[in-house]
């Protein structure tokens, strides 16, 4: 990760953001994903044909990916123990290959809603055209 932000800052930016009554701390939150080196994801399929898992959230497709590479193992090995199998592989996604990974989707496969981080009580999610838009305000697109 970089400068320095440790996996319970965002968990503790998930509570802020939520207790906020401002858009203060859902800035900060995003601001910290952004300038993660990487974001981590699930593979499905093979070899050089394997992509990150799409699944639905609240009943619409997501790219399901995570803001610490633990998270997402620990999220595979319950994946692999509820649907039996190997423990799926864990994707390190650059942050821009990623971003340019969910402009594809947003153009091509406009069925898949959003990106969702995380899971559980600390999950966060948005819409693909915000996550485009929050991408370029940061003056990286």
């Amino acid at each position: 990760m970089t400068e320095g932000f440790e996996q319970t800052d965002f968990d503790t930016l998930v509570d802020a953001t939520r207790m906020a009554h401002n858009k203060n701390a859902e800035h900060e939150l995003w601001r910290r994903c952004l300038a993660l080196e990487h974001w981590y994801c699930i593979g499905v399929g093979e070899g050089e044909e394997m992509q990150p898992l799409i699944a639905a959230v609240e009943g619409k497709p997501h790219l399901i990916a995570f803001t610490d590479e633990e998270r997402a193992h620990e999220f595979g090995r319950r994946l692999a123990a509820k649907k039996g199998g190997a423990v799926p592989t864990v994707i390190h996604m650059e942050v821009d290959d990623a971003v340019d990974y969910c402009r594809v989707l947003y153009e091509y496969h406009p069925e898949v809603h959003g990106v969702h981080f995380n899971d559980g009580g600390y999950a966060f999610d948005c819409l693909m055209s915000e996550l485009i838009d929050r991408w370029g305000r940061a003056g990286k697109g």
